[in-house]
């Protein structure tokens, strides 16, 4: 519950703009958070046994987009939150059981 707490504590700041986004697959659940110009999305992979391929359609395409992630994999490594950044036009991985944060310049 821990790491999903801290997750969760991304997605918004004082004065950020919160909503329910679609994902287009009913074990990815989806949330928007917009302030000024970063927008932040927080994706949860409730699939036991399946990964979801996600297009980041959120942000400017061309620019890079932050993603921390916390998944039942990554659970046992010593930092169970790993980190990365990738274009905004390229696909990224929500494994099964996970939560994802990414963040950027939004569309």
């Amino acid at each position: 519950p821990y790491y999903g707490e801290k997750l969760a504590s991304m997605l918004t700041l004082p004065g950020s703009h919160l909503q329910t986004t679609t994902t287009g697959s009913s074990a990815l659940i989806g949330f928007t958070s917009d302030l000024g110009s970063q927008r932040r999305v927080l994706l949860i992979n409730s699939d036991d046994n399946r990964k979801a391929m996600i297009t980041p359609t959120w942000f400017r395409r061309g620019t890079d987009i932050r993603i921390a992630m916390y998944s039942a994999s990554s659970a046992a490594t010593p930092s169970p939150i790993t980190q990365t950044t990738v274009r905004s036009d390229q696909p990224v991985s929500a494994p099964a059981q996970s939560i994802v944060v990414l963040s950027g310049s939004p569309r």
